[in-house]
């Protein structure tokens, strides 16, 4: 699991490095979304 996390965060960081003209999430909503989907967790309470 941690594995999945850390190739999801790092892709995402690195597509806004590379391509930073591209309409993208703001990178914490689009971690917030790798958390609950791959561990699990919400950053904001239910």
């Amino acid at each position: 699991m941690a594995l999945d996390l850390r190739a999801a965060v790092h892709g995402a960081v690195s597509i806004r490095v590379n391509e930073p003209g591209l309409a993208l999430p703001p990178l914490e909503e689009q971690i917030g979304r790798f958390l609950t989907k791959i561990v699990g967790v919400s950053l904001t309470p239910e």
